[in-house]
C-alpha cells in the first residue's frame, strides 16, 4: 500500500491488476479457456468455502496491505474429491478475501469505505 500525499485528501494505492493477472493465469493454464463467463458458472457450482480448497493469490509475493515479497500463491487443502469447479471459487474468493483485507484497512486508518470504487 502506497500513501501518495499532496494538497487534497491522501491516496492509498494498491497492485491490484495483480489479482486480474492471477484471474487470467488460472483461466489460461489450468482451465484453457477464453470465456470469463465460464468461470463464473463452474464457481456458482461449488459452495461458499469452496469445499474447504483455499487459494492464497500471492503469486509475485505479497503485495498488500503486508508486504512480503517471499510470498507465494498456493492451492490448500486440496484432495481427490474436489474438482475444478471448487477451485475455481477458490480463486474468486481468495481474490475477494485479498481486497477485502485493504478495505480493513483503510477502515483502520479511518477512511469511510461504505462505497468502494475499482478501477
Amino acid at each position: 500500500m502506497a500513501r501518495l500525499r499532496g494538497t487534497g485528501p491522501t491516496l492509498l494505492t494498491t497492485r491490484d491488476d495483480e489479482l486480474n493477472e492471477i484471474r487470467d493465469w488460472y483461466r489460461d493454464t489450468l482451465l484453457k479457456i477464453d470465456d470469463y463467463n465460464v468461470m463464473t458458472l463452474l464457481a456458482s457450482k461449488s459452495p461458499i468455502g469452496s469445499n474447504g480448497v483455499i487459494f492464497l493469490p500471492c503469486m509475485q509475493g505479497a503485495m498488500t496491505p503486508t508486504w512480503n515479497g517471499n510470498a507465494r500463491g498456493t492451492f490448500t487443502g486440496l484432495t481427490p474429491s474436489h474438482t475444478f469447479e471448487d477451485m475455481t471459487r477458490s480463486v474468486f474468493e481468495g481474490i475477494s478475501f485479498g481486497l477485502r483485507d485493504n478495505i480493513d484497512r483503510f477502515e483502520e486508518l479511518g477512511m469511510d469505505c461504505s462505497s468502494v470504487r475499482m478501477v
